[in-house]
């Protein structure tokens, strides 16, 4: 979902979902200059009637900043769901090879 003015992209709202059980919000970005006019709010809006989001059971939310912004849509905070992976560049050299190919 994104927001123009003038050929100029102001903001934007990136999910995904599986269409029944959850979908996520990754991004929500409105440019500084229109921060505060209601564009974040409306594409968070447009984004949770989208019919892939809005029969799901479950939206979550990535991010850790703007709580409050969020709350006031209806998000609520929770602790017990979310983990993460900070992956690491792993090198190829460093990876155990034991996978064996059976011939028949």
């Amino acid at each position: 979902m994104t927001v123009w003015d003038n050929g100029k992209l102001i903001g934007f709202a990136r999910a995904t979902s599986d269409g029944i059980y959850r979908a996520t919000i990754w991004d929500v970005v409105v440019h500084p200059d229109y921060q505060g006019a209601g564009l974040g709010r409306k594409l968070v809006e447009t984004v949770l009637m989208h019919p892939h989001v809005n029969r799901v059971e479950r939206v979550y939310l990535m991010t850790t900043h703007q709580q409050k912004f969020y709350e006031r849509i209806g998000f609520e905070e929770n602790k017990t769901t979310t983990m993460v992976l900070h992956n690491q560049p792993v090198s190829q050299k460093s990876l155990p090879c034991t996978a064996e190919v059976a011939q028949s």
